[in-house]
C-alpha cells in the first residue's frame, strides 16, 4: 500500500515470459487499492510500467497481460504499460 500511497509510477522488473511473477505483483497491489478505497487512504499511483527486456515483444504485450487476467485498465484508475529494459548478463 505504501507504493500506491508514495508514487505515480512505478516499474516491474519481469525476467521470465510468462509474467507468473508479474501476476502476483499485480495481484498484491489491486488488493491493497482497495484496501486503500476502503479505508478512505488517498493513493497517487497512475501508471504501473512491466519490463519487456525485448523490443518486439512489445506489440504482444497486451495479449500476454490478458493471458495472465489483466488488460491495460484492469486496475481502476491505472494504466499499464510495457517499458523496454534489456536484461544484461551479470556474467560480461
Amino acid at each position: 500500500m505504501v507504493i500506491s500511497f508514495i508514487c505515480s509510477e512505478i516499474i516491474i522488473l519481469n525476467r521470465n515470459t510468462r509474467l507468473d511473477d508479474t501476476k502476483k505483483v499485480l495481484n498484491i497491489i489491486k488488493n491493497s487499492l482497495a484496501k486503500m478505497r476502503d479505508s478512505n487512504i488517498p493513493k497517487i499511483l497512475k501508471t504501473i510500467y512491466i519490463q519487456i527486456d525485448d523490443e518486439e515483444e512489445i506489440p504482444n504485450f497486451n495479449r500476454k497481460l490478458e493471458e495472465i487476467g489483466y488488460n491495460p485498465n484492469s486496475i481502476e484508475s491505472i494504466t499499464i504499460k510495457p517499458i523496454y529494459i534489456p536484461t544484461f548478463d551479470k556474467k560480461l
